[in-house]
């Protein structure tokens, strides 16, 4: 009998996946150390066990975990086949500076201008991502954030663009921006830079603009309330 497993485990920015193999074990090294262990046994009553175990040392773990997993076993020709998937997931941990918005989110203003790449880095390194608004409710709150600031430019990055194809503005997930629910550019004309300006900002009155990616300017950064409740 022939075993194959797929075994996908994910940590923030960066993902292990171990497909094809007959089941034995991995271990890795994400900013500490990670083992992963997994075995299948037929027990007295005719059942196939697959018992697996992750351990990870590092010198802060996350508060919360998620595991899915999902099996499949097929036969042909005689043959049984066992296909195996798992996620493991463990949310980044909630950057201190951020604020809460119940319902909504976490979020944070940069007031230092930068370009929509250090931008996007930056919300990496503290654990979120450049805002994606996703609804009336979530633009609001950015609104809000803003006029905190009358003296700051009025425009900031999101996390848009239309890289990939001028004038089809996805996510930085790569998502259509027509999916995200909120799609409200600034006013008819735009988005009017063409292929200088392929950068998303939303203007402090919460409308849409196009923006040249390498201007600097402010950027909002999110943290998913959604990563909470891992």
């Amino acid at each position: 009998m022939k075993f194959y497993t797929s075994i996908i485990i994910q940590f923030p920015l960066l993902c292990y996946i171990i497909c094809n193999h007959q089941i034995e074990g991995a271990s890795a090294d994400p900013k500490g150390k990670l083992h992963f262990s997994m075995s299948s046994l037929k027990n007295q009553t005719g059942h196939w066990e697959t018992c697996f175990s992750v351990n990870k040392k590092s010198r802060k773990l996350p508060n919360s975990w998620k595991v899915d997993i999902h099996h499949n076993i097929e036969e042909q020709n005689g043959e049984i086949s066992l296909h195996l998937s798992g996620v493991l997931t463990a949310p980044p941990p909630l950057p201190e500076d951020y604020e809460l918005f119940h319902g909504i989110g976490y979020y944070k203003l940069h007031h230092t201008s930068k370009g929509f790449d250090d931008a996007s880095s930056i919300c990496s390194k503290e654990g979120g991502h450049l805002v994606i608004i996703n609804s009336e409710a979530e633009a609001d709150v950015l609104k809000t954030i803003h006029a905190r600031f009358p003296g700051l430019i009025p425009w900031a990055f999101i996390g848009i663009h239309d890289r990939q194809k001028e004038g089809e503005f996805i996510t930085i997930f790569g998502k259509p921006l027509n999916s995200t629910g909120y799609s409200h550019w600034r006013n008819p004309k735009e988005p009017n830079g063409g292929v200088n300006e392929n950068c998303g900002t939303v203007h402090r009155d919460g409308g849409l603009n196009d923006y040249l990616c390498s201007l600097p300017i402010p950027f909002f950064c999110e943290y998913d309330l959604s990563w909470r409740s891992l």
